[in-house]
């Protein structure tokens, strides 16, 4: 239990990722505050990020209504009469994040739902399938390009699956086989969906004449640096079962076109950490 208040104490660097860094701050703030708060929040933590996840599905049927009702605001049957009103469907679109705040859900929680509902929506044809999916698995599919897209369906695909509908040669409609999230997110890192430069002026979306509200919608450009490298490397080859793949030659010939480099990052690995001079 305390280990999971810990983690959630520890600062994000600038990736996003837990500082480690801060893990001995971290315990001595633990030993300040006393066991009996650490216990009270620990159990917040807990409880707090179970409900976050039961709650997910629920968060996304409830904007997938919003939205159902911003349209039926657009047309003539459910508009209100007099000029003042013709801005509501707009309002109630543009207010779905704050909505979802007030209910409980958390700004991470927030983005991962309003993307999965997009995604859902982006699609001409509806299916058990995508109905059946995790939020965590629609918000990864929403971060792919159409060549992941492609690939996760197929992976979630049998001999039996009967695909229907257009979108990206057709999507799962009966008969598919469950695939982790984890797996997804791998996916989605080979294949990210790559945003295009934009003019944010163009992006502005005024409200209504009544209403100084301008929404400027930003783009986050995650940078590939030497570290997020780094640790894609390790991610990839702690799931390389190494027991196994020295029996394939077609593996080994695979590795073998970077030998010279993975050679060098094994010597840096063996390297003792306290010669390795530490970055300030």
């Amino acid at each position: 239990m305390t280990n999971q208040i810990a983690r959630a104490l520890l600062p994000l660097n600038k990736y996003g990722d837990l500082d480690q860094r801060f893990e001995e701050s971290i315990k001595r703030i633990i030993v300040d505050i006393g066991s009996e708060a650490t216990k009270v929040l620990s159990d917040f933590y807990i409880k707090t990020s179970e409900l976050q996840l039961s709650a997910s599905k629920a968060g996304l049927e409830l904007v997938e209504a919003i939205h159902r009702e911003a349209n039926r605001l657009e047309t003539s049957r459910y508009k209100h009469e007099g000029e003042e009103y013709v801005w509501m469907h707009k309002t109630l679109r543009k207010n779905v994040a704050e909505i979802l705040n007030r209910v409980g859900f958390k700004n991470k929680n927030v983005s991962k739902i309003i993307k999965a509902v997009e995604f859902k929506e982006s699609l001409s044809t509806h299916s058990w399938w995508t109905s059946q999916l995790s939020v965590s698995h629609l918000y990864e599919l929403s971060r792919m390009n159409e060549t992941g897209i492609k690939q996760a369906i197929t992976e979630s695909s049998t001999d039996k699956t009967i695909l229907i509908g257009r979108d990206y040669g057709g999507i799962p409609g009966k008969e598919w086989k469950d695939v982790s999230v984890r797996r997804f997110e791998e996916i989605r890192r080979f294949n990210p969906k790559r945003t295009r430069e934009t003019n944010p002026l163009s992006e502005l979306d005024k409200v209504s004449d009544s209403q100084d509200i301008i929404t400027i919608e930003s783009i986050e450009v995650q940078e590939v640096t030497q570290e997020s490298i780094a640790r894609e490397i390790v991610s990839l080859a702690q799931q390389l079962n190494t027991r196994e793949v020295w029996k394939e030659k077609e593996i080994i010939e695979i590795l073998k076109e970077a030998e010279k480099e993975l050679i060098s990052i094994g010597h840096m690995v063996l390297q003792p950490l306290e010669k390795v001079p530490a970055n300030h």
